[in-house]
């Protein structure tokens, strides 16, 4: 059954607050003459009867404009209500003013590349600001890396933003998802590690042997052990088993004994020569002095 035009303004009334904003006068993002199109747009579309225009439109004022609208005589015609909103909620917002927002407004993390292009062209239309500027502070907005963004710089026209911005949400999805693998493979890594170490390598800090704890040490009644000499009953620090064998193995000296000096007759040829020198002569005969030598330990036993 084809709908007739009342069905349609009843429905275009009956969902006026999908399609017209709330005004409430203090969003600077929303002016009153861009609240004004939308009425009048909507009206165009829905065919509203001028009391179906004055009542959606009344609807729609929130905030300081709804307190406006109460402290008021009420308004029996939308062209009426149009002019005296118009002069209390002047579009005073100037080129700079929109400069500066522009330029403060960044993506947030929550906010889809598509809503915060929306947002921005919205605004840049408000100041009459021209595309090519617009889309340079929308890509300074989005916060990454100046080399990750290099695909979005030397964009003129939202349809190729458009078109750059899926490319480049597609490449950051794929940069984290490979991100993520890799974060997930090192912990995977360090629990591998971690239950060989906890299962394998096991050491009791008691007696040192492998495959149990200090707590369930068999040998926990002998005491402490020491690992110097493997015994139980003290600590390496104080262990008295490496005294004794150092002690064994210093050389017997008895400075009194003949049998530690040391008979050499290379050492006695080089002290009969230094006599001779000494006295003038020539030196000793060294077989003189060997005989001698013998002669005197054969006499001194």
């Amino acid at each position: 059954m084809p709908k007739t035009t009342e069905d349609v303004s009843l429905r275009g009334v009956q969902y006026a607050e999908d399609f017209i904003s709330n005004f409430s006068g203090q969003d600077h993002t929303y002016s009153v003459g861009r609240w004004i199109q939308d009425i009048e747009d909507n009206t165009e579309i829905f065919e509203w009867t001028p009391l179906q225009q004055l009542v959606i439109a009344r609807r729609s004022l929130t905030g300081t404009a709804g307190l406006w609208l109460r402290s008021e005589r009420p308004f029996k015609s939308w062209a009426d209500l149009k002019q005296a909103i118009s002069k209390e909620f002047p579009d005073a917002i100037d080129q700079k003013t929109i400069h500066e927002m522009m330029s403060a407004r960044k993506k947030k993390s929550d906010e889809g590349y598509m809503d915060y292009l929306l947002i921005m062209k919205e605004l840049g239309k408000r100041g009459k600001i021209p595309d090519y500027v617009a889309i340079k502070y929308i890509v300074d907005g989005i916060q990454d890396l100046e080399t990750n963004k290099m695909l979005l710089y030397g964009v003129t026209s939202y349809s190729e933003l458009k078109e750059k911005l899926k490319i480049y949400e597609q490449v950051k999805e794929k940069m984290r998802a490979r991100r993520d693998t890799q974060r997930n493979q090192g912990s995977d890594g360090y629990n591998r590690n971690a239950k060989k170490y906890s299962s394998s390598e096991m050491r009791c800090y008691n007696c040192g042997e492998l495959n149990h704890s200090s707590q369930s040490c068999p040998h926990k009644k002998k005491g402490l052990k020491c690992f110097k000499c493997n015994e139980f009953g003290h600590i390496s620090s104080m262990c008295t088993a490496t005294t004794k064998r150092e002690d064994d193995r210093k050389p017997s000296e008895s400075f009194g004994s003949r049998s530690s000096r040391p008979i050499s007759g290379g050492d006695d040829r080089q002290r009969c020569q230094h006599e001779g020198r000494r006295s003038g002569g020539n030196p000793t005969n060294p077989s003189t002095s060997k005989s001698a030598m013998f002669t005197w330990i054969t006499s001194d036993q």
